[in-house]
């Protein structure tokens, strides 16, 4: 396949795996509401972001690794290829071996902050269960999908995915609902997705020729350090809140904030498949040294994904709380209306998803090192002001603490990246961004003054939500696209009669 078909495969189904994702996700929470209530929402979420914090054993490995890969992939080299390969390997399984070992400490320590509302021993086997698919994924599947994205055949790992979880929620469904406890209801979770890397593994050992003989090339990898604090900073993005809200609060605030983030989540994870779809495209692009064509896709994948994101946040904020409303009707344990804390949190996804182009065109070049201090403050913005702000304003407190260290860290991204890779004004990023805060601007105020608010509330049914949604979505659509023309008319003119082009068949040169 051509670059640009790999781009479109890996896109597609990028985006039919995050489809089908959020639609299970919406699924399996919801019936565990139902069946075991908020304080078992609240511990599951609670456990697997703290098992995210033991995941930091691997950060770092997997930027580097694919930056040292697009050259040797470039250049055809299959030895250099198989160092690099053999090199991660032998990392992530002792990572894999560490992480099992730290795993059986972490489930004996952790049952002390919920031991109020869970028995040390269901707290201590239930964390083991959810840290199996973990291991697996770390001991045999890591490396490969690495090497699959570097070599834009992800659609391979992304198939897996895509049968892994429609199994797992089917079995999931199927377990709760024969009235099994919430611990083997995981367990066949877990074997689930512990059988994806494997087969992973399998894949890559029947389709590439690695070559074993060979000796690792760890020096392909000594970049990890720096690479580790731009883990370290999605870490904080992605886990802080949930941790900070558990030591801090209750298991009420944990389930509220799990329920919200569920359907930010899900939308940024639309955005996030766009993205690394088309990382390994700009990898492939500077490792052939390919500046002008750079500079061309950058300006459309820019407008592309900010478009997107404008689109996918603006109907976000208006519409969350009515959903989440309809999704936890008859749970009355605890009170899930919280707007503003809704409309930060869609502001926060936000600002992570429209720093994607210049952290992508960073990683492909492996910049890690440039950038390591912006992502060091990154992590003490959040924490800091998390914390700070929790004790008054709980779950709103940390989604400012969120916002606030995404920002910073989304402008700091852009500057390094115009100044030092694609070589533009710094000025093209503040248009953007000054374009796309209108947008939303021009979105919920007009939502505030005519009282949309209060009539999308009323929604007491899925299909009532849907029905209220349509218009929302044509008003929002319209909103945006007549800013972007007005800002960019003819780069807007320009990707939506490619789009327009496509979508009827015809396609353009």
């Amino acid at each position: 396949m051509t670059r640009d078909t790999k781009v479109k495969t890996n896109l597609i189904s990028s985006l039919l795996l995050q489809l089908i994702t959020v639609i299970c996700g919406f699924i399996l929470p919801r019936l565990i509401l139902q069946v075991f209530g908020s304080t078992y929402n609240g511990l599951i979420n609670s456990v697997n972001q703290f098992l995210q914090c033991v995941t930091l054993l691997r950060a770092g490995i997997g930027g580097v690794t694919r930056a040292a890969l697009y050259r040797s992939l470039a250049d055809g080299d299959g030895d250099k290829t198989s160092q690099i390969i053999l090199a991660t390997e032998g990392f992530m399984r002792k990572v894999a071996r560490l992480f099992a070992l730290m795993l059986v400490v972490f489930a004996a320590i952790y049952p002390v902050f919920v031991r109020e509302e869970f028995d040390w021993f269901f707290s201590f086997t239930l964390v083991l269960v959810l840290g199996i698919s973990v291991f697996c994924q770390y001991y045999f599947g890591v490396t490969y999908q690495m090497l699959l994205q570097a070599d834009q055949k992800l659609y391979v790992y992304n198939l897996l995915q895509i049968a892994a979880t429609i199994l797992n929620t089917v079995l999931s469904v199927v377990l709760i609902l024969a009235g099994l406890e919430i611990r083997l209801v995981k367990l066949g979770s877990a074997v689930v997705f512990g059988l994806t890397p494997i087969a992973l593994f399998y894949y890559v050992r029947r389709n590439y020729a690695i070559n074993r003989a060979v000796q690792p090339d760890n020096s392909t990898i000594t970049q990890r350090w720096d690479a580790f604090a731009h883990q370290v900073a999605a870490f904080v993005h992605s886990n802080t809140d949930i941790i900070v809200l558990t030591i801090f609060t209750d298991l009420y605030q944990v389930s509220i904030y799990s329920v919200y983030n569920m359907v930010t989540t899900g939308i940024k994870q639309f955005v996030t498949a766009a993205s690394n779809a088309m990382e390994s495209m700009f990898g492939s692009i500077i490792a052939h040294r390919e500046e002008a064509l750079l500079q061309g896709r950058m300006t459309v994948y820019e407008w592309f994904l900010n478009t997107l994101s404008i689109l996918l946040f603006g109907c976000t904020m208006l519409l969350i709380v009515p959903f989440v409303m309809v999704y936890t009707s008859g749970v009355y344990d605890t009170d899930y209306n919280r707007p503003l804390f809704g409309w930060l949190l869609c502001f926060a996804a936000f600002m992570s998803c429209v720093r994607l182009p210049y952290q992508n065109v960073v990683e492909a070049a492996g910049h890690f090192r440039q950038t390591r201090n912006g992502a060091i403050m990154e992590a003490v913005i959040n924490i800091l002001v998390s914390v700070v702000l929790v004790f008054r304003f709980g779950c709103t407190g940390v989604a400012i603490g969120t916002i606030a260290a995404m920002s910073f860290r989304t402008a700091q991204y852009a500057k390094y990246a115009s100044a030092h890779i694609l070589r533009r004004p710094f000025s093209i990023f503040l248009k953007r961004m000054g374009v796309s805060l209108l947008s939303l601007g021009a979105i919920m105020v007009p939502y505030k003054l005519l009282g949309v608010d209060a009539l999308l509330l009323r929604a007491d049914s899925y299909l009532t939500w849907v029905l209220a949604a349509i218009p929302v979505g044509c008003a929002v659509l319209l909103v945006t696209l007549l800013l972007e023309f007005l800002f960019y008319p003819k780069l807007t003119g320009q990707c939506v009669a490619v789009l327009f082009h496509r979508v009827r068949g015809k396609g353009v040169k």
